[in-house]
């Protein structure tokens, strides 16, 4: 590999050349002016902040500006905390305080070796759709493989976020529909009043899957009626189409849920029939925490789709083992949106532990609160509404003074110093929300 060392203090240079020139090839340059005709060479570059001719951290931007940017590590002696933050935040990969220690330099060389050899990889063929590299899945896969050989409906489940959609791709990528239309269906996005036109109707979802397959999310949204259709349409191989005639059944059928069937069965939330017609050939997909060996893959496989045709980094050893340790509650799909938010922070360099969420670092669960609270902002985004500021306020402050003058027996000058807000704005709101006065 090749390195450049950009510092004015000779010392530094002979210590990095006597470190590392056995197994490396090291540049040196005292100045930026120095450097700049040596970057087309190098992959890594140690710079030092303070340079006769500029300020090394100025620097850094230029150099990530660059359609193939280096790995660069900031040097300093005379740095404090707000150095190395300002440091990682305008996209270092490390931070080497002087005087530097070696085995952390040699570490540093080592972890960008392996993060220049992984940028020559292709990415693997294979389905969006499924990264797996863990033990635990490896009878999940072979049943899936199974499965997707025989033209049968299948269940799969699991919880919210594990990849059941990811799952019923993959089954369908390796069965005899593939070269056929693959379809997803989510009625819980519909009004009750469309499904049965979305699902039968004519241009509805079983008619675009013919020859293929179609995928029903959270099967366990079909209201009764739909779901006695459905159950009809795979006992008797067809349907009938709403202000129409009966039409051949020619799509196979994978419904996922993150249900408890059996007890929704029982408690007359589900259709029995259609259960047991579903159950026959399941695939459950385990939760995250059960295989962290998948993490590092689906990681790098999020990565690489946020940034695109774009420059890829991946993780420092440290990131990966930190992403390992986490328990993921919201599984592949909270991993996702975690890579995804990651990319704009690390700017071309590695994605580092400092740059992750500290509910991550400091492996707490994020609480269900903000669970819930990121879910139905992206639902609502999706689905297009207006004045979402507003909508969220008034469910949290409606919940807020509900919890509060329970508390409190409705006495709302005591609730006004638990709340921090003057009694007025406690009565504004009830008038609004509706509640009593005391």
């Amino acid at each position: 590999m090749e390195i450049l060392v950009i510092d004015d203090d000779p010392s530094v240079q002979w210590i990095i050349q006597k470190a590392l020139g056995r197994r490396h090839r090291v540049l040196e340059a005292s100045t930026l002016g120095e450097a700049r005709p040596l970057l087309g060479e190098v992959q890594l570059v140690f710079l030092d902040i303070y340079l006769p001719d500029g300020s090394g951290l100025i620097f850094l931007e230029e150099l990530l500006q660059g359609e193939s940017p280096p790995l660069v590590v900031l040097m300093t002696g005379r740095g404090g905390p707000e150095t190395v933050i300002e440091a990682m935040k305008r996209g270092a990969m490390d931070y080497l305080p002087k005087p530097f220690d070696l085995v952390k330099l040699r570490s540093l060389v080592k972890e960008a070796e392996a993060l220049v050899s992984r940028e020559g990889e292709e990415e693997e063929e294979g389905s969006e759709e499924f990264v797996s590299r863990s033990p635990v899945m490896e009878e999940v896969l072979k049943r899936m493989g199974r499965l997707a050989a025989a033209d049968l409906s299948v269940l799969i489940t699991g919880e919210e976020g594990v990849g059941k959609t990811a799952a019923a791709r993959y089954i369908h990528a390796h069965s005899t529909r593939k070269n056929g239309p693959l379809v997803i269906f989510a009625p819980s996005r519909l009004p009750s009043t469309r499904v049965e036109t979305e699902l039968f109707g004519k241009g509805g979802k079983l008619e675009k899957a013919k020859g293929g397959t179609l995928v029903i999310q959270q099967v366990e949204q079909l209201v009764p009626e739909i779901q006695e259709k459905l159950l009809s349409a795979l006992e008797n191989g067809e349907y009938l189409v709403p202000g129409d005639s009966f039409t051949p059944l020619d799509a196979r059928i994978i419904a996922t849920t993150s249900r408890d069937l059996p007890r929704m069965v029982v408690e007359g939330g589900f259709n029995e029939d259609l259960f047991l017609r579903l159950q026959t050939f399941t695939v459950e997909i385990p939760p995250l925490r059960e295989r962290p060996e998948d993490v590092p893959a689906l990681a790098e496989y999020f990565l690489k789709r946020a940034i695109g045709k774009g420059r890829v980094r991946g993780f420092t050893t440290h990131a990966v083992d930190t992403l390992m340790k986490y328990r993921w509650p919201g599984n592949v799909k909270e991993l996702k949106d975690v890579i995804e938010r990651l990319v704009p922070l690390a700017r071309g360099q590695p994605i580092s532990v400092d740059l992750l969420p500290l509910v991550i670092r400091e492996n707490r669960e994020q609480p269900a609160f903000i669970s819930y609270l990121r879910e139905e902002v992206k639902r609502m985004l999706k689905e297009g509404e207006r004045d979402i500021y507003g909508k969220i306020v008034d469910q949290v402050e409606k919940v807020l003074l509900e919890e509060v003058l329970s508390r409190t027996q409705g006495n709302q000058i005591m609730a006004s110093r638990i709340l921090g807000v003057h009694r007025n704005t406690i009565r504004r709101k009830l008038s609004v929300y509706g509640g009593g006065d005391r």
